[in-house]
């Protein structure tokens, strides 16, 4: 989710900016009804790797560990340790339970490969969509998968981030949006993948991030309860972008 001017791949976002973000939020509790739980349910960490790009301060690794097996990795520029250690404890993790690697993702120089490669909230904030897609397939096993989710500012969501944040949707990159242009990228990657998938995902949804005691957040939420309820899915009314590359077939 983070990413820095100084990076070799041209980021939207600094270091300052991730700073302030998390100073106005609150650590939380995991639950394990997460909003993507049905694409990782035939999945079993036991005794494999994860790790998640831009992942501070830790929330999807504590999920990945705590309620399928993992052994956890994140990897950020910007990290705060003691926002960290607070996560874990939290979550009733024991210190340490997350491995931090505290290091530009274009720069990373390892030779290290984990069973599953994630990001969610981390592509769109970045201007070379091939450059940082690769970076995840760099890192997978042999027999390891990546699972990229991506926000969709094409739809109703970017809708009312244009009404109401213009300066949020500015540090989003809105061409990993678009479905053609992916699906175009990660054709390099079909004689090194099994099975590749993209495709819209999730229930429409709308949201606002909260700044100070404003009070529209907190309506786009509850509004956003009601769009719920809608049947409708796809480019207009889908939240997130899923794209799953595995190199061996899942299990159907």
């Amino acid at each position: 989710m983070q990413n820095n001017k100084e990076m070799t791949n041209a980021a939207l976002t600094d270091r300052q900016f991730w700073s302030e973000y998390w100073k106005t939020h609150p650590i939380v509790k995991v639950s394990r009804h997460v909003f993507f739980l049905d694409l990782v349910k035939d999945l079993n960490g036991k005794g494999k790797r994860f790790i998640e790009l831009g992942g501070f301060p830790g929330y999807h690794c504590v999920f990945f560990h705590k309620y399928l097996g993992y052994d956890v990795s994140l990897l950020d520029y910007y990290i705060n340790r003691e926002i960290i250690a607070r996560v874990e404890e939290i979550n009733g993790l024991r210190s340490g339970t997350i491995k931090v690697i505290e290091a530009d993702v274009f720069n990373l120089h390892s030779s290290e490969k984990y069973d599953l490669v994630f990001s969610a909230g981390l592509v769109e904030h970045f201007q070379d969509i091939p450059l940082i897609i690769q970076r995840h397939t760099e890192l997978t096993s042999d027999e390891g998968t990546v699972l990229i989710l991506i926000p969709n500012f094409l739809g109703i969501y970017g809708i009312v981030q244009r009404l109401f944040d213009k300066e949020n949707l500015k540090k989003h990159n809105l061409e990993c949006m678009k479905l053609e242009k992916l699906k175009q990228i990660l054709s390099a990657y079909k004689n090194s993948f099994d099975e590749i998938q993209i495709f819209y995902y999730g229930k429409p949804m709308i949201w606002l991030e909260q700044k100070g005691k404003n009070f529209l957040p907190r309506l786009i939420k509850l509004i956003s309860l009601f769009i719920g309820l809608l049947p409708f899915r796809g480019k207009w009314f889908s939240p997130y972008i899923c794209i799953r590359m595995d190199k061996q077939k899942p299990l159907q």
